[in-house]
């Protein structure tokens, strides 16, 4: 069982950038829009339905079950806040009634599962951007290893629109989001003390590279939240999120796939 408590207790910080709204997208709708891609290349994968496998790595709350329960036989979730695990579990057992996939929560990190253990599916739905960079590389390759051949890898981060990637720590200051701009070398710092919540905004050449290096191919990229959704700009501040699709090039021949 970890430890690990999230910084932005309650998803106050969350809650505040979900409540704007961007050139009359609502912050739900832009993401409902990019998250299309992702379940029709799920549904494209040749295993059938009931027998696809999920993992959801950092699940929060269980937010994205019910994107992807109704196209996948299973779904393996992990998380590593104690409370944030409890309710996605809740969210888990709802989603399960109403769709029958099987859908466990798993109190840890990805070390939790073993490395011959292989998916389908991994996904990670803003994750990446609060670990520092050395976590950061490793827990791409660690997805990477946890999906089988032709496997996908559905990420979606922070964007840096004009490739100048930038550092932030955020905080809730009595009944405001407060975020101030840092240096890298801060950012690392606020990501070990886990106090405020570090935040990083990535350009896409960097979640690229790291991709490459663990036998990752992408196959769609997508920004949005933002008044350009679904276009790369050059706009500092819009839009804010990147979805990225890999497809899994180089498996191991020592494989134990998840619910076959």
């Amino acid at each position: 069982m970890s430890e690990y408590q999230y910084p932005d207790k309650d998803d106050k910080l969350t809650a505040a950038l979900i409540n704007n709204e961007y050139d009359g997208l609502s912050w739900q709708k832009s993401e409902e829009k990019v998250m299309s891609v992702a379940v029709a290349a799920v549904s494209g994968l040749s295993t059938g339905r009931h027998h696809r496998t999920l993992l959801d790595v950092g699940c929060g709350i269980g937010r994205m079950f019910g994107v992807f329960a109704e196209h996948v036989g299973r779904i393996d979730a992990l998380e590593p806040d104690r409370d944030r695990a409890d309710k996605a579990h809740s969210q888990g057992r709802r989603i399960e009634e109403r769709t029958g996939t099987k859908i466990s929560v798993i109190n840890g990190t990805i070390g939790s599962i073993a490395k011959d253990t292989k998916y389908d599916v991994v996904l990670s739905s803003h994750v990446i951007q609060h670990l520092g960079s050395r976590q950061a590389e490793e827990l791409v390759r660690a997805m990477s290893d946890r999906l089988c051949t032709g496997g996908l890898l559905i990420l979606t981060t922070t964007y840096a629109c004009d490739g100048q990637e930038r550092f932030y720590s955020e905080s809730w200051d009595g009944k405001v989001r407060k975020s101030v701009r840092i240096t890298p070398e801060d950012f690392e710092r606020v990501y070990r003390d886990g106090t405020d919540l570090p935040v990083r905004m990535f350009a896409e050449e960097t979640i690229t590279k790291m991709a490459e290096t663990a036998s990752l191919r992408l196959v769609a990229f997508r920004p949005f939240h933002g008044k350009t959704d679904g276009q790369r700009t050059e706009h500092e501040h819009q839009p804010r999120d990147a979805f990225y699709l890999f497809v899994k090039e180089q498996g191991n021949k020592s494989v134990k796939e998840v619910g076959r």
